[in-house]
């Protein structure tokens, strides 16, 4: 230990604290809060490797980088070490340059790790933070209740990012009229960059929301403000419809979205959303008229639904997704359990996943 001191001390360090035995370098360790351990194999009460041991299983000492010095330079000493978690081995006795080196190397490991652990850690919190934002972007459980009361429709819905953030984005607009429109966005990308541009179509809906009861001006206003306000390459698919519950129609709000399911006692069909996407400054959209059924389940949905990959090797694609809404039936009220039959086969999500289930009250209510 002298030897040690003595060169510490001579290449500028002077804040280190010394222990003769194995207990009083735990409480060292403790009380200290050392940078880096310097640690010899055969010390009294405790050895080294046993002290060793008890700091990596303390989660007050653990990240601290354990250097070993020692005479006991075999490959089975040496094992010993690493297995515990040691960083380095010094050979007895220590040679001033090889020690300062050696040091200086895991000193420095040791910053930039606290240093990016430092940084996850910000990162963390500003997107659990910014997660939170976006979820408070939908509608809320007393939204949903109170629109499907209003309108007398069951609402439903699915949401799952791939990653801490999400490029898709659904809502729910009540209109005047009986009028209630909702639409499914989904961005190009996925993570920060695709929840910045769902945040941007956000704000343009919120902000031309009066213009939802005429669907083909809605989407041209907001593609031309998204085409000078998106980043290059970037663009926005829209699957949705206005619905006018006293005529029982929907009207398509479509911008190239994977489409909408009607769903019916009478069977599946699927409602094509023509259009192009959002963003790209073409314009030229229209809207389709459909008749609604009493009882009738309307389905949009991200494309994740129809091109995840399953343990099969297969996607369901359209096809599937109909095949699968005529095996398990669909409506609001068991949207949690058709998604529960896909996701038991789904691979890992590699795009953010959203369904949105609206069903219209039968003829007797």
């Amino acid at each position: 230990r002298d030897i040690v001191t003595f060169f510490l001390r001579q290449a500028g360090y002077s804040y280190f604290a010394e222990a003769s035995t194995g207990p009083e370098a735990l409480q060292q360790a403790q009380t200290f809060h050392p940078d880096l351990i310097l640690l010899d194999v055969v010390i009294p009460e405790l050895n080294g490797f046993e002290v060793c041991q008890k700091l990596k299983d303390n989660p007050a000492t653990s990240h601290i980088p354990v250097l070993f010095l020692s005479g006991l330079t075999d490959v089975k000493n040496r094992t010993i070490g690493y297995q515990l978690g040691a960083v380095d081995f010094i050979n007895k006795p220590v040679d001033r340059h090889e020690l300062l080196a050696r040091l200086n190397i895991h000193l420095n490991h040791h910053q930039l790790l606290r240093e990016l652990e430092g940084y996850r850690a910000r990162v963390a919190q500003e997107l659990d933070q910014a997660r939170d934002l976006q979820l408070a972007l939908l509608p809320s459980p007393q939204e949903l209740q109170d629109i499907g009361a209003a309108y007398s429709l069951a609402v439903s819905h699915h949401y799952q990012p791939s990653l801490e953030l999400a490029g898709d984005l659904w809502g729910l607009y009540p209109l005047p009229n009986e009028h209630v429109a909702f639409m499914l966005l989904d961005c190009t990308g996925h993570g920060v960059s695709a929840a910045l541009n769902a945040m941007r179509c956000h704000t343009l809906i919120q902000e031309h929301a009066d213009l939802l009861l005429q669907p083909e001006l809605f989407l041209t206003t907001l593609d031309d403000k998204l085409s000078r306000t998106l980043p290059p390459g970037s663009f926005i698919t829209v699957c949705g419809g206005l619905i006018d519950t006293r005529q029982r129609l929907l009207h398509t709000i479509s911008a190239g979205g994977p489409g909408l399911l009607s769903i019916t006692p009478k069977g599946v069909e699927l409602i094509a959303c023509a259009g192009q996407p959002l963003g790209l400054g073409r314009g030229g959209y229209t809207t389709e008229k459909y008749a609604l059924q009493p009882g009738q389940t309307l389905l949009a949905y991200s494309d994740a639904l129809t091109e995840a990959r399953h343990q099969n090797g297969k996607r369901w694609l359209t096809q599937g997704v109909i095949q699968a809404v005529k095996q398990y039936g669909l409506s609001a009220a068991t949207l949690s359990s058709f998604m529960g039959h896909f996701l038991a086969t789904a691979e890992a999500l590699e795009d953010d996943l959203t369904a949105l289930a609206i069903t219209l009250p039968t003829a007797t209510n």
